[in-house]
């Protein structure tokens, strides 16, 4: 028997956009952070939009105030880590916890301005574009030293690698669901999450906004941490530095045998009187800073291999706090 149109309820399902914000210590921004995502909820009103926030092992009252969040609002999720696993880890804890089809990580100091989200689900929902990078036209409040750095740093890593990383854009970004599907299948424990979008491929949309001075604390990314970023960065992604340690190795050993054969001759034609002290020390000093090096760098990649042999989860869920209970 045939069902008469006008009986037949069609049950049209929303899209669903997560946003997946790691915290640490940030009790001066959540409630920004909440008023934002209700305001940006409300005009994305025909998408189901939900807010995941990690606690990633704060001592203030970060995961007091996010417990107070999931109680207010049914679309606002708390994963508490077990303890600090780094930012890293904290923003895979989100990924990986997300079922949107649409996933928008950016972090909780507002200076990824959530109100930009809106132009990027525009963009997305043309359909021509995986990932919607958002791009830094300004960066207000960071310093011309750290903006140096940060090109200088983003040109080294195109320059050692094989992955094209974007210069001024960061993990903020609206990524569809298959991107995240694909970084769900990353096994590392040691994890550049930057650098691991960019691996991942998928084609791509940049969209360029001014980013605002951070308005609550202050930022713990100092120059030591973002070295040792860049670090991890470079030698997660390409064995360049080691080649450059062999070159290095090479040259040293050609220039150190040119030496001695220049010493012998002047020797057998008694051109040298006095052995030179100054040459000798100088070229002790040079061979051994170069063995030094070379040493580190290799040290750099062994322990990421004892790291990565050890097989650990790249962080521990202590607790999940949802009005659904999932």
């Amino acid at each position: 028997m045939s069902v008469p149109k006008d009986k037949v309820e069609f049950q049209v399902t929303k899209k669903r956009i997560d946003f997946v914000v790691p915290c640490f210590n940030e009790e001066q921004s959540l409630e920004e952070l909440f008023s934002g995502f209700i305001r940006v909820a409300d005009v994305l009103k025909n998408y189901d939009c939900s807010l995941i926030i990690i606690d990633n092992g704060s001592s203030d009252r970060t995961l007091e105030l996010s417990r107070g969040m999931v109680q207010r609002d049914s679309r606002i999720k708390c994963i508490e880590l077990s303890r600090n696993f780094g930012k890293e880890a904290s923003l895979s804890a989100g990924l990986l916890a997300s079922r949107g089809d649409a996933v928008i990580p950016m972090d909780a100091d507002l200076q990824d301005p959530i109100d930009f989200v809106i132009e990027m689900v525009e963009a997305w929902e043309i359909g021509d574009a995986d990932i919607i990078l958002a791009k830094r036209r300004t960066r207000k409040g960071d310093g011309h030293g750290r903006d140096i750095l940060s090109a200088f740093y983003f040109r080294i890593f195109r320059l050692f690698s094989d992955i094209d990383l974007p210069i001024g854009v960061a993990e903020f970004r609206l990524m569809d669901k298959r991107v995240v599907e694909a970084f769900a299948q990353l096994s590392e424990s040691q994890r550049f999450v930057r650098g691991l979008f960019a691996w991942l491929g998928f084609k791509t949309k940049t969209l360029e906004f001014d980013r605002p001075a951070r308005q609550e604390g202050k930022s713990r990314f100092t120059y030591l941490r973002l070295l040792n970023l860049a670090i991890d960065g470079v030698t997660s992604f390409s064995v360049v530095p080691l080649r450059f340690a062999t070159f290095i190795g090479i040259l040293g050993s050609i220039s150190t045998f040119l030496y001695g054969l220049v010493v012998l001759v002047l020797a057998l034609f008694h051109k040298i009187s006095v052995p030179g002290y100054a040459s000798l020390l100088i070229t002790v000093l040079l061979l051994g800073s170069i063995q030094l090096l070379t040493i580190g760098i290799v040290g750099e990649y062994v322990g990421k291999t004892l790291l990565e042999s050890k097989r650990r989860p790249t962080f521990i869920v202590r607790e999940v706090y949802s009005q659904d209970g999932n």
